[in-house]
């Protein structure tokens, strides 16, 4: 009673690599109060400390408020539109995208 779900925030890494593809589902009702950007700067202090370097995002081309809410996270974010997709490759700490050159921006 008066405990809910209003946001979900998880990213699946794959063995060997140092990206992981993240993703961030807040309730309408709650979105821009922060709470979405607190779960994704939390989730990015926890990949680095496991070897992460990067996420990875697919966005829906009708969902650019996404956009502004990664390059938060990484000013540095490569995005590219593909198939009616945003493809977001971001870098923790504004570290260039070199070190998974043939990942980046790519599902």
């Amino acid at each position: 009673m008066g405990q809910e779900i209003v946001a979900v925030a998880r990213y699946d890494g794959r063995p060997g690599e140092d990206d992981a593809e993240v993703a961030v589902i807040v309730d309408d009702e709650w979105q821009d109060r922060g709470l979405g950007t607190r779960l994704l700067h939390h989730l990015a202090r926890v990949g680095h400390r496991r070897g992460l370097v990067a996420f990875r995002a697919s966005v829906l081309g009708e969902n650019r408020r996404a956009l502004p809410f990664l390059r938060r996270l990484s000013p540095a974010a490569d995005v590219r539109f593909r198939d009616g997709e945003y493809q977001v490759y971001a870098p923790f700490h504004g570290r260039a995208a070199e070190t998974s050159q043939g990942r980046r921006a790519t599902p």
